[in-house]
């Protein structure tokens, strides 16, 4: 009610109703909420009163509720994960309330893609997506729960649960997280990895299976079995035995590796890999390879690298390694008895398992023969003898590749053998083997040789007076020589090389007949020897000399040898045939047409038996000509050089003049000659006379007038200079000489001066500081003296740039500008002078000034100086550097400042200090005594270089420095590391890898150095207590300055128990006892992986513990740890074990004759075991490995029932025992052979045992079963569809009630086929080349012919067989028959008729030829050899002649003068012979155009028309021939026969020659003069190519037609119209 009030009198008033807000609910809070909703609850306030909540923009009106219980609301769709601001508003009369606030969020999402990734046998990996970055999750199983935070990034979350048991199935509940609100959660089932299998092992192994057995893991456990690149599914198995498992359809003797995987749920185990082998095969192909007098070697096949062998005989074992590599094994039996037989029993050992064994029997052979040698030899044949050893032994004798069969002979004296078609001179090489029931001996060897041929091509090669060179063929490489002659022999060895060989007999009688008798020798046997008759050329001519010379002749005299000695002159390439004089007195003969002046060479021969005398040899000359071209080709003051044109290399000179004579040599070269008249006087004319000689003989002379130049001038020099000019002055020589001076290049004429005084002469527009070279000529009649030179020069310049570039306190280093090389330098200061040279270079010049006053100023002056000539100088003031600061130190320092300290200099000095790139300025200071400055802003544990200047004029003293540092900072990180019972490990962070350290505790110091590397510092601390808790402090130390140090307290480990023991055990449980420690100690138990706690014990008896569901039979290892302060001791290890279980798995594995083998479960490598059979025990130690055991026990007898009970044992404890019957196998069948074989099939035999007994016959990888047969006899079995030439093995077993033999097994072969394409390849005289392809690797083959057979072993590679038959006879017809061998078994057999080469014709050779053909000769070989003639790149065939001479053959159409290679072969049925080759010659053509050309009183030159470059010549007449050498170029030859008489007809004979074969000859008649000329004018025409040599024949033959006397010579002389 509202009043108005005036004057305090009120209205009536106004009514009006208003509420008061009503109060704000109470307990509004979030109650739950889900992922899209949240149910909030507030308590009523009224039953008036109503509500609106606002949340998110959104509100909702909530009416006034009924009932005074709290209030409940869901607010729907709302978003998960999610937070919520809502404001609750209390309402009454539309008036709301102040309002209350709450936030609340939603539920988030769940995990999406929730799994597990990975498990093992103790964990499971779970991952699922990530919701966002703000949902964390809580992961709920097995009644806990784990947190796990939100993580980063955006890939999936990942989660590992550890300590899980395996093969276990779990439940897992995954929550999202969100302001500690979780999601519905999603729920995932997995499981962990079963555990492997135990006890996995081979229970059984046959030669193709394996059984493997293991222990069942559980009911729902089933298995995944791995092995050789496959995998078999093995279901869970019923019951709670061990699983079996048989692998089937393996190799024998072959090593397995299976993989055993349980599977849970289709999860896999890690997995447990076993290893297991099959039983070995026996080895194939056991046989004796090869045997000796004392040893037998065995050879088998291989069965793989991992079996070994046992090979047993004679109560003796042999192990054999596996061997490496594939092929057959060969061993060899050592220390046996000669001819002895032996039974060997062969065991393949795989993995320390046996095979059955295979048996062989084998012989040793038979000794050597004695007195094995050679009793007769010739060329041919070869006589062997030997002692007989008895009637049985026969022989077989090897040699070149072939074997002959001997048998044993009757009687009892040596045994005789002859060896016949050998080759002559040839070592051979026998083998003889003695042979006992086809058992060779080791073999006894001799070599032995045949007698060598004689050799061939014995003769004479050359012979001089005293001597006699013999040359035969060499017969091979081991054929040595003795020559026979006048009683003596001489000895050659066998020489090197292909050639001839050749020997020189000296000291023998010139002009002599002598015999010779050469033997060839071969291993010390002669050859019948061959003879030669060879005499000794004649004595050379004596007193040989020139008598007489000309300008162009020599006459040659020489004193007469004997009526029988004629001549050969040889001078120029010819040679003249002089007849043996008549008459004692001297030879004489003259050589005309020579040339002037030319030396010339006589070689004379003596000729005796168309042999000729070493020769004499003269040298004469002719007169020389004279010099040409005579001058003076240069003049000085004192000679005069003349020159003349060289004669020829020969002739020296003479020179005359004054009435002296010089002798001039031969000059060298090709030039003209100079030559120096000297200690002449100048300006005088003089006359020489110039002499050419020749071995002595001068010229007519030559004549020259030569003068001398003039003198030089005298007193020539510098008289002065300046920087650009130079005065020259020298004395005048007389009036008529004048003067040229030269230089640079320069020169300046002079005229001859007037008057006697000296001359002066300034050189202008010169160079400052150089030097110049005068030279200076007198000049008269325009020839010059030699010259006078001088040097002068000019002033230099001064240097620039001249300056102080270095002081110090002690010098000054001064710079200048080099001027050039020439200037040296003088620098003066204080009163001294410096000569400085001139420097090498382009930079300027440096020079240091020494010995100076620290801090002085001083003047330099420096002059250039040239060739000692000084510029006007340049001046130049510098000072010294001030001394250094005394007493510079370290006052003090801190982690961050140094205080240094130093000596002032003087008033005028300031100083720099310099340290880190860092420099600070100190004024200088007034006053003496020192200075201090601090440096601060340093780093702390730091080492600093301080430099301190002293600054005097801008320039620094040379610096002085020292090192300071600051202190360094604590370490960091100090802790314990670990402790023992009596050390504590203290770590702590390097500070530097300068800084060391100070370790103090219980009142003592440690040093510890600066540590290397980066990582921490570790130091143990020794000698401690155990159990106890010590204080150490540490300090950091840098350049002994110690920071404020660190403190650390940390304990000892404690001891440990005592007395630890196993005081019970049981088979699940041991019950552990020890000594308490005290009463602060408790106890961690260690075992299989897990640790208990054992508190510390009450009172003071020993601590008992009992580990209980333990494994039977098992050794435990536990480890006891004592604890302090959750310190724990270093631990004691105690083993202990609980009782065994009996062995599982006990069968009758095996068995044979006289042994079972039992096997039986591994209970585990500890466990050994004791056998019970019989009253008699066998102990068994623990197995290797993880497989079943076996034991065999022998002894047994076949066929036979025993009881076995076996007790496992460990630890001396025995398990209650399990007993199985087991029977042993019958006996093996005896007498198995192969009875028959061919290509195809094997029929194999052995004895029948008894009714009862059946066999199995087992070969390449099948058996056959066989049925007892009836009747007593053998048992034969036919193997059929089999390969030639296989080795095939048969293993035979007896089987009775199942059980078989231990094997009996042979190794037997097929027949080889036949070699193919078996053919003769190449022939020869003496051989047949037989070929035929390989069959195989394992093929040998024997050849027969001639009732002999030869071995040959399979060969190696792919390649045809070749073999040579040699010692046949030449042209005879043979057959071959060719078998293939395998395993001594023959093929049928290959026939081949081949025939031998027939041999080769003897005596061929030519016996005529002409112009155009040859005529061959030849001895007839037989009847039936024909002939094959070669040559030019044509056969001709030429049939078999009858009758016995000579066979000849012309060849015609030959070309003349020409060489031909023949080549004949033999031929027999179409094979030819090696063949021989000879070559011979046509004739030559004649010359053409052979006539006189000049002639006059006493000579006739000849001419003739060239035959060809090879193709010499013979000219006879007048009983002598002269020998013409074959021409060079292509023109016709001359010849001049001199020494002719005048007027007198002579008939020339003029035979052509080739390669020693003349022509026919052709002959003309000639004329001496005197001559006469007749010209005759013809007009003649002839064709273009008519040569004018061809055109004179013509002529000539034109008018000898008309009766020209037959001396007239023509010459055509052509002239045009």
């Amino acid at each position: 009610m509202l009043f108005s009030v005036f004057e305090n009198i009120r209205s009536s008033g106004v009514q009006l109703i208003a509420v008061t807000a009503p109060e704000n609910a109470g307990g509004f809070t979030s109650l739950r909420q889900d992922e899209t909703s949240i149910t909030l609850q507030w308590d009523q306030v009224n039953d008036n009163v109503s509500f609106i909540l606002q949340y998110n923009g959104v509100q909702l009106n909530v009416a006034a509720p009924a009932g005074s219980g709290p209030h409940y609301l869901t607010v729907p769709n709302l978003t998960a994960g999610t937070r919520y601001l809502f404001t609750l508003f209390s309402v009454f009369e539309n008036v709301r309330s102040s309002g209350v606030s709450i936030a609340a969020v939603t539920a988030p999402e769940n995990a999406e893609g929730f799994r597990a990734s990975e498990q093992n046998e103790t964990s499971i990996t779970l991952q699922w997506n990530k919701v966002n970055n703000s949902i964390s999750f809580v992961l709920q199983f097995n009644g806990t729960e784990t947190n796990i935070s939100a993580p980063d990034g955006d890939g999936p979350v990942n989660h590992t649960v550890t300590s899980l048991s395996a093969g276990t199935k779990y439940t897992f509940m995954l929550f999202s997280v969100f302001e500690n609100i979780r999601s519905s959660g999603v729920q995932l089932t997995a499981v962990t990895d079963p555990k492997n299998a135990e006890a996995v092992r081979a229970s059984e192994q046959t030669e193709t299976s394996i059984t493997l057995q293991w222990n069942k893991v559980n009911s729902n456990v089933s298995f995944v079995l791995q092995f050789n690149g496959t995998e078999t599914n093995i279901s869970t198995p019923d019951g709670d035995g061990p699983v079996n498992y048989t692998i089937s359809s393996l190799t024998a003797g072959t090593k397995y590796t299976f993989m055993l995987f349980s599977v849970f749920e289709n999860i896999r185990s890690s997995g447990v890999q076993l290893t297991a082998v099959t039983a070995p095969e026996n080895a194939g192909g056991f046989t004796s390879l090869k045997q000796d007098e004392t040893s037998i070697t065995l050879q088998w096949d291989q069965v793989n690298d991992n079996v070994s062998f046992i090979l047993q005989y004679n109560e003796m074992q042999l192990n054999v390694a596996a061997p490496a590599g594939g092929g057959s094994l060969a061993l060899t039996v050592p220390n046996l008895t000669a001819g002895t037989r032996y039974l060997f029993t062969l065991f393949s050992v795989f993995e320390n398992v046996r095979s059955s064994g295979v048996s062989i029997a084998a012989v040793t052979a038979p000794e050597n023969a004695e007195g094995f040698r050679a009793s007769e030899q010739n060329e041919t044949s070869i006589t062997l003898q030997w002692n007989k050893v008895n009637n049985s032994i026969s022989f077989v004798l090897q040699f070149n590749g072939t074997e002959t069969h001997i048998s044993a002979p009757d009687g009892d004296g040596p045994v005789n053998h002859t060896v016949s078609s050998l080759t002559a001179g040839t070592k051979y090489t026998f083998i003889l083997y003695h042979v006992f029931m086809n058992v060779r001996s080791s073999a006894v060897n001799i070599t032995v040789a045949t007698a060598p041929q004689n050799a061939k091509d014995f003769r004479a090669i050359e012979q001089d007076e005293t001597s006699i060179t013999l040359r035969w063929n060499k017969v091979n490489n081991n054929v040595s020589f003795i020559l026979q002659f006048n009683g003596t022999e001489t000895f050659f060895s066998a020489p090197d090389g292909d050639g001839p060989v050749t020997h020189t007999v000296p000291s023998l009688t010139a002009g002599a007949i002598y015999t010779f008798t050469l033997f060839s020798v071969f291993e010390n046997v002669k050859s019948s020897g061959e003879q030669l008759i060879a005499v000794t050329a004649p004595k050379n001519a004596e007193a040989v000399r020139a008598s007489e010379q000309t300008e162009t002749s020599i006459t040659l005299q020489w004193n007469k040898v004997s009526s029988n000695t004629s001549f050969v002159l040889q001078f120029n390439g010819t040679e003249t045939n002089i007849s043996a004089p008549d008459g004692d007195g001297p030879v004489y003969h003259t050589v005309t047409s020579l040339s002037a002046g030319t030396k010339y060479t006589f070689m004379l021969f003596s000729v005796f038996e168309n042999i000729r005398s070493s020769g004499v040899q003269l040298t004469a000359v002719t007169a020389p000509k004279n010099a040409e071209a005579v001058t003076a080709s240069e003049q000085t003051e004192t000679s005069i050089t003349l020159q003349w044109n060289k004669v020829n290399s020969n002739v020296s000179f003479v020179l005359q003049f004054n009435g002296t004579e010089t002798n001039i040599s031969t000059p060298d070269g090709d030039g003209p000659v100079n030559y120096t008249i000297s200690s002449l006087t100048a300006g005088t004319k003089y006359t020489f006379m110039l002499f050419s000689v020749f071995e002595n003989i001068r010229s007519s002379g030559v004549q020259l007038t030569a003068v001398t130049a003039p003198e030089n001038a005298g007193g020539f020099t510098s008289l002065r200079q300046d920087e650009t000019s130079i005065t020259l002055q020298w004395d005048q020589v007389n009036d008529n000489v004048s003067f040229i001076l030269q230089y640079n290049e320069m020169q300046l004429n002079v005229a001859a001066p007037a008057g006697s005084g000296p001359l002066a002469l300034t050189v202008t527009n010169l160079t400052a500081g150089t030097r110049y070279l005068f030279t200076l000529f007198s000049v008269f009649e325009n020839v010059r003296s030699s010259g006078v030179s001088i040097a002068a020069v000019t002033a230099p310049e001064n240097a620039e740039g001249f300056r102080a570039s270095e002081q110090n306190e002690t010098s000054i280093t001064l710079q200048w500008n080099k001027v050039n090389n020439s200037i040296s330098f003088v620098l003066q200061f204080n009163g001294t002078e410096t000569n400085i040279s001139a420097p090498d270079g382009d930079g300027p010049v440096n020079h240091t000034v020494t010995s100076l006053s620290a801090g002085t100023k001083h003047t330099f002056m420096l002059f250039s100086v040239f060739e000692n000539i000084r510029s006007s100088g340049v001046q130049l003031t510098a000072v010294t550097a001030p001394k250094n600061a005394g007493g510079f130190t370290s006052l003090r320092q801190d982690e961050t400042s140094i205080t240094l300290q130093w000596e002032q200099v003087n008033d005028n000095v300031s100083f720099i200090l310099q340290y880190n790139e860092m420099q600070l300025n100190v004024a200088a200071q007034a006053g003496g005594g020192s200075l201090a400055l601090t440096v601060t802003n340093l780093t702390a544990g730091t080492r600093y270089l301080f430099t301190l200047f002293s600054v005097f004029e801008n320039v620094r003293s040379s610096g002085v420095s020292i090192a300071a540092v600051t202190a360094p900072e604590n370490a960091e990180g100090f802790r314990a590391s670990e402790q023992t019972e009596t050390s504590i490990t203290l770590q702590w962070n390097k500070v530097s890898r300068n800084t060391s350290f100070v370790l103090q505790f219980n009142g003592t110091e440690t040093n510890i150095r600066a540590p290397d590397g980066d990582g921490p510092v570790n130091h143990t601390v020794t000698s401690l207590s155990a159990g106890t808790k010590y204080t150490f402090m540490l300090f950091s130390v840098f350049e002994n300055i110690r920071s404020s140090g660190v403190q650390l307290t940390a304990v000892t480990d404690p001891k440990n128990a005592e007395a630890v023991r196993t005081s019970e055990q049981t088979e699940t449980s041991i019950t552990l006892q020890w000594n308490k420690v005290n009463s602060n100690i408790s106890f961690v138990l260690r075992f299989n992986g897990t640790e208990t706690n054992i508190s510390t014990p009450d009172g003071d008896g020993p601590v008992n513990y009992t580990i209980s569901s333990l494994t039977a039979g098992t050794k435990y290892t536990f480890m006891l740890f004592s604890v302090f302060e959750n310190i724990r001791s270093s631990g004691v290890q105690l083993t202990a074990v609980t009782a065994p279980e009996n062995a599982g798995g006990f069968i009758s594995l095996r068995q044979d004759e006289t042994s079972i083998t039992l096997q039986w479960d591994q209970v585990n490598d500890n466990v050994s075991f004791i056998l019970q059979y019989n009253e008699m025990q066998l102990n068994a130690g623990p197995p290797a490995g993880s497989g079943p055991h076996s034991l065999t026990v022998p002894n047994l007898t076949a066929g036979t029932r025993y009881l076995f009970t076996l007790f496992s044992v460990f630890e001396n404890v025995r398990s209650s025992g399990v007993s199985i019957a087991a029977v042993t196998a019958p006996e093996n069948a005896e007498g198995f052979r192969a009875s028959e074989q061919n290509e195809t099939s094997i029929t194999l035999q052995w004895n029948k045992v008894n009714n009862s007994i059946s066999f199995v016959l087992q070969f390449n990888g099948t058996e056959t079963h066989i049925s007892a047969p009836d009747g007593d006899g053998p048992v034969n079995h036919t193997v059929s569809s089999l390969t030639a030439g296989t080795k095939y093995t048969f293993i035979l077993y007896h089987v009775f009630m199942n059980v078989r033999s231990s094997t009996v097994n042979i190794t037997v072969a097929t027949a080889p086929q036949n070699a193919k394409d078996f053919r003769a390849i190449e022939q020869d005289e003496t051989s047949i080349t037989l070929r035929w392809n390989k069959v195989n690797n394992n093929v040998s083959f024997i050849l027969q012919f001639n009732g002999t057979e030869t071995f040959f072993s399979a060969p190696d590679g792919d390649g045809t067989v070749t073999h040579t038959v040699s010692s046949l006879t030449a042209g005879a017809i043979y057959t071959f028959r060719l078998f293939s061998v395998f395993e001594n078994i023959r093929s049928s057999g290959e026939q081949l008729i081949a025939v031998t080469a027939p041999q080769t014709a003897e005596g061929f050779k030519p016996s005529a030829q002409n112009d155009t053909s040859i005529t061959l000769q030849w001895n007839k070989v037989n009847n039936n050899i024909s002939f094959v003639l070669q040559f030019d790149g044509i056969e001709r065939p030429i049939s078999a002649p009858v009758g016995d001479g000579l066979v000849r053959y012309t060849i015609t159409s030959l070309t003349a003068g020409t060489k031909y290679t023949f080549t004949l072969f033999s031929a027999y049925e179409n094979v030819r012979s090696s063949g021989i080759s000879i070559v011979t010659v046509t004739a030559p053509s004649d010359a053409k155009g052979f006539r006189p050309s000049a002639q006059n009183e006493t000579s006739i030159t000849l001419k003739w028309n060239k035959v060809s470059s090879n193709t010499s010549f013979v000219l006879q007449f007048n009983g002598t021939e002269t020998n013409i050498s074959a021409p060079t170029g292509d023109g016709p030859v001359t010849h001049t026969v001199s020494s002719l008489t005048a007027r007198t007809n002579y008939t020339f004979t003029l035979f052509s020659v080739f390669e020693n074969i003349r022509s026919s000859g052709v002959t003309i008649p000639a004329a001496t003069g005197p001559n006469y000329v007749l010209a005759i004018t013809m007009r003649v025409e002839r064709p273009s190519t008519t040569s004018e040599f061809e055109m004179e024949d013509a002529l000539v033959e034109l008018l000898r037609k008309y009766n020209l006397p037959p001396q007239a010579s023509l010459k055509v002389v052509s002239s045009k119209p």
